[in-house]
């Protein structure tokens, strides 16, 4: 799957659900928060490449400098459909 459309999708599940954060890691289930509680989006769990792919689909060359620079990045993207988000990107444990 494309990396951009498997963020949208969960964006779109974010917004059904009326969720505050998303959590996605390498090597688990992306979650959601809602309310203050985290709870598991019906998904697969996604392999530390796709989350590679992923992160490198939200930043600009400049961002993609600092990320391997620093080993993480603070940065926002937007969707159409779901409007401007915040997102930090780091590494821990060797993986993205």
């Amino acid at each position: 799957m494309d990396p951009r459309v498997f963020l949208e999708e969960c964006l779109k599940k974010m917004a059904e659900r009326n969720a505050s954060d998303l959590h996605i890691k390498s090597n688990a289930v992306p979650r959601i928060r809602i309310a203050g509680s985290i709870a598991k989006l019906d998904m697969e769990s996604v392999s530390s490449d796709f989350v590679s792919q992923i992160a490198d689909s939200m930043m600009n060359q400049y961002q993609k400098e600092l990320f391997k620079e620093n080993r993480g990045v603070d940065l926002a993207f937007s969707s159409d459909t779901y409007g401007r988000f915040r997102a930090n990107i780091f590494c821990q444990c060797g993986v993205v």
